[in-house]
């Protein structure tokens, strides 16, 4: 949210650029916790710190649901280029549905079967049906 999402072949490019780019992850993980209210920041920490959280203390299966959304978003974002006529965007739209699919989530396989398709609508096709069709 706070760094933007950079394209993963050029962040593992560079081990010096991946090891700047974990740390400005780092200090937004750090702001974005800070404005979480205090009484709910120890629950949305684990969430927010990098790392595996597969262990005893962590939450193997929420952990997944949190890297299904961060695909989700990265797709979408990858669907909207293609829609806008950005058609480097198509290659990496295919391989994080591809990663998407081997997550095997079926609340990810819900979520591009009803609302994904609306992002690579244009204005007139998503209010073909709306109440502004009547306009």
């Amino acid at each position: 949210m706070f760094t933007g999402d950079i394209p993963t072949p050029v962040k593992h490019h560079n081990p010096k650029l991946l090891s700047n780019f974990r740390e400005m992850e780092g200090i937004a993980a750090e702001r974005l916790l800070s404005m979480i209210p205090p009484a709910l920041q120890e629950t949305y920490a684990p969430l927010l710190s990098p790392g595996d959280h597969s262990g005893p203390s962590g939450d193997a299966e929420l952990m997944k649901m949190v890297k299904a959304a961060d695909t989700l978003d990265a797709y979408l974002k990858c669907a909207w280029e293609l829609t806008a006529g950005n058609r480097e965007f198509a290659v990496a739209k295919q391989q994080l549905l591809d990663k998407l699919d081997r997550l095997n989530l079926p609340e990810t396989a819900y979520f591009l079967e009803h609302f994904a398709p609306s992002f690579e609508m244009t204005l007139d096709e998503l209010s073909e049906d709306g109440p502004s069709s009547a306009l």
